[in-house]
Formats: C-alpha cells, sequence, structure tokens
C-alpha cells in the first residue's frame, strides 16, 4: 500500500525521535547529575520535536475531514502503570488539532511507602480514521516517602528516605477511538528517565472524550 505524503513525513519524523532517544540511553559520563542535566536538555529538545511533528501532520491533513479534530476537545481518562507510575487519574486537553496537554493525579498510601503527585504531558496525537497514535514527552512530579528495606524508582530512593522527586517522563503509545464514538482504548511504552538512568515502564488506559 503506498504511503500518502503526511504519513512519510509522519513515519520519518518517528525514525528521527527514536534515534534520538536510543542516543540518550547510550548517553554515559561519570557524573550521574552531569548526565541527568544533560538528559534533561535533550529531553526538552525532543519536546519542541514533538510539537514540530504535530504542526506537520495539522498542516499536510488540512484538505482531510476535521471532524473529532477540532481544538478544545477534553478526554478524561485512567490508566494503569503508565506516566503516573502505578496508576493515574488524567485529563487531556487538545491545544491543537493534533496537540495536547496531559496533567494526572495518583496517590498511592501503603505500610512500606506512599507516593502523591502526577504526570504533566506534551503529546503529538496522529490520527487515521480510529487509530491515534501518541509521542510525548513530560515529567513526573510528586512526593515519595520508602518505608521499606528496597530501593524505589530504579535505586532512586533508598530505604527510609522521603523526598520530592521529578522524573522525565516518555510517552509511545497507541488509542484506539471509533469515529464518532466518546470511548476510547490505549496502550503505551512510558519509560523513565532518572538520575540512576533509564527505567522501563508501560501502562493500559480507558477513557472517553467529553462532548463539546
Amino acid at each position: 500500500m503506498l504511503l500518502i505524503p503526511y504519513q512519510a513525513r509522519f513515519i520519518t519524523n518517528i525514525s528521527c525521535l527514536l534515534i534520538f532517544i536510543q542516543s540518550l540511553h547510550a548517553t554515559e559520563t561519570p557524573n550521574r547529575y552531569t548526565a541527568f542535566r544533560s538528559m534533561s536538555l535533550k529531553i526538552f529538545i525532543l519536546t519542541i520535536l514533538l510539537s514540530l511533528c504535530g504542526f506537520t501532520s495539522v498542516a499536510a491533513q488540512s484538505n482531510t475531514s476535521t471532524e473529532n479534530y477540532t481544538v478544545g476537545k477534553t478526554s478524561l481518562f485512567l490508566e494503569l502503570g503508565g506516566s503516573g507510575w502505578l496508576y493515574s487519574v488524567n485529563i487531556d486537553h487538545k491545544i491543537l488539532p493534533f496537540i495536547s496537554l496531559r496533567g494526572g493525579l495518583s496517590a498511592v498510601p501503603t505500610g512500606d511507602f506512599s507516593f502523591i503527585g502526577g504526570p504533566i504531558l506534551i503529546n503529538a496525537l496522529p490520527r487515521w480514521n480510529s487509530h491515534r497514535f501518541e509521542i510525548g514527552a513530560g515529567t513526573l512530579l510528586g512526593h515519595f516517602s520508602n518505608n521499606s528495606n528496597e530501593p524505589h524508582f530504579n535505586n532512586t530512593i533508598q530505604p527510609g528516605e522521603s523526598d520530592n522527586i521529578a522524573f522525565l517522563a516518555l510517552n509511545t503509545g497507541y488509542r484506539y477511538q471509533p469515529l464518532n464514538r466518546n470511548l476510547f482504548f490505549r496502550v503505551a511504552y512510558t519509560p523513565f528517565i532518572t538520575s540512576e538512568g533509564w527505567q522501563h515502564w508501560g501502562g493500559i488506559g480507558v477513557g472517553f472524550t467529553l462532548a463539546n
């Protein structure tokens, strides 16, 4: 099947982003804090690239149907795992036809550890019919108390420690939402980048889009 121009441009953008992300993982430096600052700068650049991907998609599809692509649509969804760590309740608001801002809340009180916070991300959301892809970057903010005998968050929070956290968060996922339907399902690869390196993570979710 031949790719139409905006699909070819999107695949090219994805390839560049994957190479960029791999370069983050390969970066090594003797000082882990210097490495963390370097990664922070690269993630900021990555976010800009994601935004450019979205603008490209918008321009390329200007002659297609704009149904369900309008700016201002808001979605609510529950995610297990994912960018909110164990779970999060999220709101996702489209600021451009293919660009959205996401904010979430997660609270995990247990005997061994407790966490309260949530993710904040910007996502590019290219769509073909009922299929939408998510590519984004942002941060997981919160407060973590570790009362267990083992470290958490990729050895970032040691036993007995209590600290505020701000981890870089990436999001690469797939969302299925039939046209003219509010309910959607999503699955995503959501790694974190901490001062200790790359932590693989993922999530699944279900949500719905509010009617304008």
